[in-house]
């Protein structure tokens, strides 16, 4: 359990570049949250009309189910 907070860049495609750790409860997140947002895709932001990059950051928190199945497949999130 613990919680990662995730700064990165949205490019004109709104892909997530440039993702890093800027505070963590717990070290051993740092790959997973890491690995998860950089599958995330956003609509880019815009400027007068035109797609540009821009900052973002985003709090990551993970808990234990101790009564969840591990056979089950996770909801569908993006």
């Amino acid at each position: 359990e613990g919680d990662v907070r995730v700064e990165f860049s949205i490019d004109v495609e709104g892909m997530v570049k440039d993702a890093k750790v800027s505070r963590s409860s717990e070290k051993g997140l740092h790959e997973s949250a890491l690995a998860e947002v950089a599958k995330w895709h956003f609509i880019p932001g815009q400027k007068e009309g035109q797609s540009v990059t821009t900052r973002a950051s985003q709090l990551i928190k993970y808990s234990l189910d101790l009564n969840a199945d591990p056979h089950d497949t996770p909801p569908d999130w993006f």
